[in-house]
Formats: structure tokens, C-alpha cells, sequence
């Protein structure tokens, strides 16, 4: 096939397998779900070139088993930056270090600095730019950790590795 390739000419190949609606068991599904955010997770932090279209129908097991990525059309670099905030994010999210998932985030440009919050959708977004004179600690990114903090504990899975229990 490699020789049929050209700057004008794409070949593709046909991968026979399944999507992960079309799995059968949970366990068959969970593992899927685990290889997927492993690879994108790997392709991000590692490489920092990513499938920037990860959706079911884009992902499925070939009939050996091996995670297969589809339609490389919509494909991204990121920023050395992002790779280090998503490295230390997904660190502190497994040490349930939440002030340090909300800076990943922060340094990711996920969160605006200063930060404007709410802590639900019947709040006024409130605009944290107070510093503690003393410690120079952000109090907008303190609360902020907390609330996700309280969010994690608060869901089945939250701050288990891909929601074992």
C-alpha cells in the first residue's frame, strides 16, 4: 500500500472490528474505554500530537483486540506547556491534590487568571482576584480546589483511575 501513497493520492485500509456500542460485555466495554484514555493520554503527554476528534465512532477493537483510531482528518500539536499542565493535572488528580488539578487547569489556560467562578448554575459568577496579604495565597484558586474537590468525592468513580469503584 506504502507505494500508492502520494502528496495527492490517500489510501486507507479497511480494519475489520467493533465500536464500543457494539461490545458485548461491560468489562469488554471498560477496557476499551481504559485503552482509549491511555493512548490519548499517551499521544498528549508523550508526543504532544493528537487525534483531536476522539468520539466512539472514531475508536474501536480490531478482532485482535488492539485499539484502532479512525478519520485522522482533524489531528493537533500542543503546546510543550499543555503537555506539562495535563502531566501534572492527571498527577494530582490520582493524589486527589485538587488546588493542583485547578492550577493544571490554570496553566493549561482551561481557567482564566483571575479566576471567575460559581460554585452552581443559580449562583452570580464571582470574579476571585483577592490574594491573602499574609501568604500570598490565590483565594480564587483555593475555593475553586475545593468545590472540585467536594465534586470528585461526591460522584461514583470520581477520583478512582478510569472509575473502578
Amino acid at each position: 500500500v506504502e507505494e500508492y501513497i502520494t502528496n495527492w493520492i490517500l489510501v486507507t485500509e479497511w480494519v475489520n472490528g467493533d465500536h464500543l456500542e457494539n461490545l458485548g460485555s461491560k468489562e469488554e466495554k471498560l477496557a476499551m474505554t481504559r485503552m482509549a484514555v491511555e493512548a490519548c493520554t499517551a499521544s498528549l503527554v508523550l508526543t504532544g500530537f493528537v487525534h483531536a476528534d476522539p468520539h466512539e465512532g472514531n475508536l474501536m477493537l480490531d478482532t485482535d483486540g488492539n485499539m484502532v483510531f479512525l478519520d485522522f482528518g482533524l489531528m493537533s500539536n500542543v503546546d510543550e506547556s499543555v503537555m506539562e499542565a495535563f502531566a501534572c493535572g492527571i498527577r494530582s488528580c490520582l493524589a486527589e491534590d485538587w488546588v493542583g488539578v485547578t492550577t493544571a487547569f490554570q496553566d493549561a489556560g482551561f481557567i482564566d487568571d483571575p479566576i471567575v467562578w460559581r460554585p452552581d448554575t443559580d449562583t452570580q459568577w464571582q470574579n476571585f482576584e483577592k490574594v491573602d496579604v499574609d501568604t500570598g495565597e490565590n483565594l480564587g484558586l483555593e475555593t475553586l480546589a475545593e468545590d472540585l474537590g467536594r465534586a470528585m468525592l461526591s460522584v461514583d468513580g470520581g477520583t478512582s483511575k478510569f472509575g473502578d469503584g
